[in-house]
């Protein structure tokens, strides 16, 4: 069973990272319906923008990550960031190309399994919570 802690870490992940997905989503479908762009260009400035949003509140109010090793945390968090954006990538091209999903949907369908991947690179490689290979090194405001 869930600890109380874990609870309201997922709550606040679930919060922020809604937060990020509709900044990303948004702009998706703005760029696709809107634009000329390519969907994988949308992806890219979507992705960005999302990413960069959800990195602030995920260090500083999900995982309260406080530590000195600032650049090597978002070294750690652009490798999450790149390999969660070739899965949407590649994700979105087959829904896309092969299925014929239409880009929007394939876009929900993206963003709800890249969620739960993310949530579990960014627990246990970037922010190292207990029971990841980077706990030891984690040092934190407070223990939630």
């Amino acid at each position: 069973m869930m600890k109380t802690a874990e609870i309201l870490r997922v709550m606040k992940y679930g919060i922020s990272g809604g937060i990020g997905t509709i900044i990303d989503f948004s702009l998706f479908s703005a760029l696709i319906l809107f634009t000329s762009n390519s969907y994988i260009i949308s992806n890219i400035i979507s992705f960005s923008l999302g990413t960069i949003v959800v990195f602030y509140l995920q260090k500083n109010w999900t995982f309260k990550y406080n530590s000195n090793g600032e650049m090597m945390l978002y070294a750690r968090y652009i490798a999450v960031v790149i390999v969660t954006f070739l899965f949407s990538t590649v994700f979105l091209s087959i829904f896309i190309r092969i299925l014929l999903i239409d880009p929007i949907i394939s876009k929900i369908i993206q963003i709800l399994v890249s969620t739960i991947l993310n949530y579990f690179m960014l627990k246990y490689f970037v922010f190292g919570l207990p029971g990841g290979f980077l706990s030891k090194y984690r040092r934190t405001k407070e223990k939630c």
